[in-house]
């Protein structure tokens, strides 16, 4: 599952980078799904599975580590 978006356009604080986060179908929680830090405006998710379906939101994070608050939440069935 190939992601993108956008880079925040007003920030206090220059973006180091971004944590990407999913939750599945029927779950409450988000799980971070890049192991280190994404240090560009995309993530391929390769840890899907078929038929399921998928809520994904993304935090920048700055230079000392500090989260944003999280992004809009996209939604996505594989088929």
């Amino acid at each position: 599952m190939d992601l993108t978006w956008n880079a925040p356009t007003s920030s206090p604080d220059p973006v180091a980078g971004y944590n990407v986060y999913r939750m599945p179908s029927g779950s409450s929680s988000y799980v971070q799904v890049n192991a280190s830090v994404v240090t560009t405006t995309g993530y391929n998710d390769a840890s899907v599975q078929n038929g399921q379906s998928y809520t994904y939101m993304v935090e920048s994070i700055d230079a000392n580590g500090v989260e944003s608050v999280p992004s809009n939440t996209a939604s996505a069935t594989i088929p």
